[in-house]
This record gives C-alpha cells, structure tokens and sequence, in this order.
C-alpha cells in the first residue's frame, strides 16, 4: 500500500556534540544520498529524512562542522542534557573548539570532577502500538476506537509528568510513532494539533525518544499493522524503524537520542539490520543487560556500559551506543515476556537498596568510582492500574531517599534521565581511561562456566533475592551505622515447560523471616538483641561467607553484612 506523507515539517536545530561522543558515520553511496533529498524535496515532512541522508556524508565534506553534531541536548555547567536542541557549553577533560550550526566558535576547558557520582535514579515511560488488529469499516466508530486509545494514554503521559513535577523527577519518556502521529494528524482541527503535549516534555527536563514493537504505518486509514516475530525481515524491520522514528520526530519537532525497540533479532540477518539502522540513525542510548536478571543475582546492570553487540552483556570500549536498564513494569508481581523479576513495590525498593550497598561500598573504601544507576518503568497503556505503586515509588525516592546522604555528606541520588546517564557516563569515561564500566560473559555463564560477579557485593545481591523492603531502623546520623529491615517472601518457580528462563516464577505466598542490611562507616558493634534471637546468622556481603554470632554483639565494618535468625534464605 502507498504511504501517506507526513503532512508538517519541522525545522532541525542541531545541538553542538560532545567531544565524549564516538563520531561515527557510515559510508553511503552519493545516489542513495540524492535519492533522500529529492524525496524531501518532493515531501513537505520529508525534511527528516533529507537530514538523515546529510547526516551519513563523509566527514570530508564542507559541510562536516554541521553536519557531526548529535542527536538530543547537550550539556550545561552541571552536566545536565538540555533536551532542547539549543548549544550549550560543554565540560571536557581538554580544551576542545566546536563549530555550532551558526558558525560560532565555542571553546570548551574542562576538569575531572571532584565530586562523586551519586546514584542516578530514572523513571521510564514505554509508549505501546494500540494493538488494532483490523480497521473498523466503520469510519466513525474507526476515528472513536482511535481518539479514544490515543486519550487513555495521553491521560497517563500527563500524569507522570504532573506527579514527577513535585518531586523534581524527570522521566524518560519512550513514546512510539502511533501515539506520535494521532498527536498531529487525527487529533488536530482548524486550531492546530495536539502534539504541544510532547514537546513540552523536553521544556519541562524530561527526555523524549521511542519505543515500539514490531508496528509498521500503513499509510492507509491511520492503521499500524502488527508483525508477529517469524515475519519480521531485513526490509520490515526498516519500515518499522523508519515509520515509528519519524512520526516522534515530527510530533517533537526534534530529533532525539534513545531508541527501545522490542522485535526479534534471531537471525545473523536480523542482527545485521539493527547495527546498520543504530548507525544509520545515530542513536546513543540503547537499552542493554535484561539477560542478567536471568542469573542467580537476580538483577539488571547498574552500570552503563558500550555494548558488544550482539553478545548481550559484553562491553566493546569503542561501540557506538551506550546501553542502560529499567527495570520492567511497577507493580507487576507475576512477570510477563522476557522480564524475569518481581516488581511489587517493597521489592523495587529492595532492588534499589543493593545498589545503595554498592554505592555506599564504593564511598566508604575509596574503591574505584562507577556510575551507578537505577531505573523503573512504567506503561502510559498499564500505568492506570499501577498509579498507586508508581506514586509511592515517586513518594519513596522524593521524599525519602532524596534527603539520604553517604559517609561525607554528599546526596545518595540525583534524579535523571536515560541522557543525563549517559552523559554522566561520557564524563565517567574521559576521567578514567582504560577502565571497564561493565562486562561479563553471559553465554559463558550460562553455558556452565562461571563468571564472576561484576560487583564487589555478591553476598548483598544472593543473600536479598525475594525479600522485601521495610523500613529504615538507623539511619547512620549518630554513629555512622546504617540498618535496614526486610522481609522475606515466599516466591514460587518452576521450569518453563517452553525452556525460556524468565518465566520460571509463577507466583508469591506468604512473608516469611526478618533479614536486616547493615551498612557501617568503620568499625562497630552492633547490638540487635531487641530484635533477634540470642544468636544469628550473618552473611558477609562480599564473599557470602555465613557464620553465627550473638545478636547482642554483631561485629560489622565496611564491609556491608546482612543479618537473619535463620540461614534458610542465605
């Protein structure tokens, strides 16, 4: 079927690029790049294209100072992404001269930064297709179904960004072209379009890229056509790149630098098509590292890292893209897909403390900083039935750990998006040269050689899978001494009878035993006798080691231990 044209162009203000980023373009043959243009040419909205083509010339030609400048914002003084297409001064660890789209010279000196990274804490919005199956050949009843999917999910777009606003959150909204397009083309009237929505997203500090499943635009009656994955070529995965991109550029009126995209990639094929599009769109936020939870540590990757693509896990110094993790949907007990996690709320907030632990780790013996990150996600066509658990994660990290601080002083967290990770991450890599982010063998792993763990806490990761977060007991303001409380839950797993490792958790029971996280400045004894037994078990949370001991005289340092009457979960 012949495609509809994109019926408003917008004009690309291009951000001066970060001397951090890899400059990567791939060759492409002059015919090819004449083609694009005089489709532009012909095509009022084709201008994205047209700057897709400029943006694949070789770097020798004239027009090269333009034309190596990212997708998405660039930076300010602290290092945040300005989301806007506007050029900002950037922090390098060497004196650097851009040329920005008016030709001004800017000269940019930067330091090491002095300060730790805190935990950089993200909530993500994955926007899905609708999942029409067939247009209704009724054309009123058509244009309701589809006002009203599209107004469901804005409702929700909405609303985290009005209850994020409050906390000085900033949301990672991964939005996809179907929702893009109703934006601009179905919902607009002799008073304009709707899409004012998105494009305040950016103004507000929020991010804005895409996410999508294996939907193509037909072109035809504003209907997406679904894919299963055993239909999915070379050619269909383009078209489904190309519609789902373009559509939420043109309803942002900006490019943008994150893509999500969720589609097979079973073939050498298939693999092939995703790294030549990466390139070709010039994307650098990707996500990475679900195949980790699938290992006893029971977790996503904390850290960014350059992915060696195709191996999930594997980090390549030179790749182009950074890879970063949310965790799935909040709320969802039973996991659905290729997630294999747990995520009521008690036990977001437990996967959220192991990296406290790590974090703390990190600060309180010098050893050598990361950037750590920790993100949850949320669906604008689910969020409805999981607002409650959304906003108490957004009270918990708003209110609570927000006035948390480590050993100096300094903030535990800092709200971020997907860029503003990755930034942070270009500033982590350019004041440690040569040092691996993150890296591990997964196929190895999983094949039966082990690898080991890619953090200093293995003990911490083991010794907390299904339990569940309660409460603060000591907070550290008096001696340094920091201890939390959890709660085991009873969590059922059995083999998948299709062999796909995330769904072998089939259901929660009961809470069961007491398990305390504690994390010490130095040296201390601790006395949780009112609490426990007269005798405990403690679990180290480096090596895992697990030995008795009086609760009335828990000898702790800084190495974080985790403490239970029982040593059944350990």
């Amino acid at each position: 079927m012949s495609r509809q044209q994109p019926q408003k162009p917008f004009t690309r203000t291009w951000p001066a690029r970060s001397s951090k980023k890899p400059q990567r373009r791939e060759a492409v043959s002059p015919r090819w790049i004449a083609s694009q243009i005089a489709t532009a040419r012909k095509d009022p909205g084709g201008f994205i294209i047209c700057y897709r083509a400029l943006y694949l010339l070789p770097t020798t030609i004239t027009l090269c100072a333009l034309l190596a400048i990212p997708f998405g914002g660039c930076k300010t003084s602290d290092g945040q992404s300005t989301g806007n297409g506007s050029s900002t001064t950037t922090t390098t660890d060497a004196t650097t001269t851009v040329t920005s789209p008016t030709s001004t010279t800017v000269t940019t000196t930067a330091t090491a930064s002095a300060t730790p990274h805190p935990i950089y804490v993200m909530f993500s919005a994955h926007g899905h297709n609708y999942g029409f199956t067939t247009v209704d050949p009724n054309p009123a009843q058509w244009n309701l179904a589809k006002r009203n999917k599209y107004l469901e999910r804005k409702t929700e777009v909405e609303w985290l960004r009005d209850g994020s606003d409050g906390y000085g959150i900033k949301v990672s909204f991964q939005l996809n072209g179907e929702y893009c397009r109703d934006s601009r083309v179905l919902m607009a009237d002799d008073n304009g379009d709707d899409t004012q929505h998105i494009r305040d997203l950016l103004t507000a500090g929020h991010s804005v890229g895409t996410h999508f499943h294996p939907y193509a635009y037909t072109g035809v009656d504003e209907f997406w056509e679904h894919y299963d994955n055993d239909q999915v070529t070379p050619a269909i995965m383009e078209d489904i790149w190309r519609t789902q991109i373009e559509e939420v550029e043109l309803a942002l009126g900006a490019p943008f630098r994150r893509i999500d995209p969720a589609g097979p990639r079973s073939t050498q094929e298939l693999e092939d098509k995703y790294a030549q599009l990466m390139a070709e769109f010039a994307f650098d936020v990707a996500p990475a590292g679900e195949v980790f939870t699938y290992t006893e540590w029971e977790h996503k990757p904390w850290t960014p890292f350059r992915q060696q693509f195709p191996s999930p896990l594997l980090e390549d110094p030179s790749g182009p893209w950074v890879g970063v993790t949310s965790i799935g949907q909040v709320g969802l007990i039973i996991p659905e897909g290729k997630h294999a996690l747990t995520l009521g709320v008690d036990q977001i907030k437990r996967r959220f403390m192991m990296v406290y632990a790590q974090w703390m780790y990190q600060r309180i013996t010098g050893g050598p900083e990361t950037v750590l990150n920790f993100g949850m996600m949320t669906h604008p066509d689910q969020n409805l039935q999981y607002r409650s658990e959304v906003a108490e994660l957004m009270r918990f990290f708003g209110d609570e750990v927000s006035t948390w601080v480590g050993p100096n002083g300094e903030p535990v967290i800092q709200f971020a998006t997907d860029e503003h990770v990755v930034d942070a991450y270009y500033d982590w890599e350019t004041e440690h040269p040569g040092t691996s982010s993150f890296s591990f063998d997964y196929d190895a792993h999983d094949a039966g050689n082990l690898q080991p763990y890619p953090y200093d806490l293995a003990g911490v990761s083991t010794g907390l899978v299904d339990a569940e977060f309660a409460d603060v007991i000591q907070d550290g303001s008096v001696d340094g001494v920091r201890i939390f409380s959890f709660q085991y839950r009873e969590v059922f797993r059995q083999p998948n009878p299709f062999g796909d490792p995330p769904s072998t958790i089939t259901g929660v029971g009961d809470l069961q035993e007491l398990v305390y996280l504690i994390v010490s400045d130095g040296p201390a004894d601790v006395d949780l006798s009112a609490t426990f037994p007269a005798s405990v078990f403690v679990k180290a949370g480096d090596t895992g080691d697990v030995s008795s001991t009086d609760a009335s005289a828990i000898q702790v340092d800084t190495i974080p231990v985790l403490v239970s009457p029982s040593q059944a979960h350990f």
